[in-house]
């Protein structure tokens, strides 16, 4: 897939387009290889762990999709994710916002919770429900 770096900010380089204008500049990288959070967790060895503990996603406009990409292995094997609504900096990504994300979360058995210490949308796995509180999470 095409690659976006943004002049004014790397961090905000994106497989989209960006089309907010305080990202600056950007340049077209090389194409780049895009692998699934499923063929992630396809390779974890979850025969040393059984679940993961927290799950941050911000990737510039592809949350949701990478959400999407991870298989059932979401509502089987994680307990916490927080993934970011970025709907509005760049093109064709207008989908990842925090409606449709609490949605398809909702679906995969999460529900939306509220935490001191992240600022993005926060979700709970209900099956891991008795661990909520054995478990750090930040965002920072």
């Amino acid at each position: 897939m095409k690659f976006y770096e943004t002049e004014n900010d790397c961090g905000c380089s994106s497989l989209f387009k960006p089309k907010d204008k305080t990202l600056g500049n950007y340049k077209v990288q090389p194409p780049v290889k895009v692998y699934s959070l499923k063929h992630f967790f396809d390779l974890f060895p979850f025969d040393r762990f059984e679940y993961i503990d927290y799950i941050k996603i911000d990737a510039q406009g592809s949350d949701l999709d990478i959400l999407k990409g991870a298989g059932n292995y979401l509502q089987e094997k994680v307990v916490y994710i927080t993934a970011e609504p970025e709907a509005n900096y760049y093109e064709n990504c207008s989908h990842n916002n925090t409606t449709n994300i609490v949605n398809y979360l909702n679906t995969q058995n999460f529900i939306r919770i509220y935490n001191k210490n992240t600022s993005d949308p926060t979700f709970l796995n209900k099956k891991f429900f008795h661990l909520a509180d054995k478990i750090f999470i930040s965002q920072i």
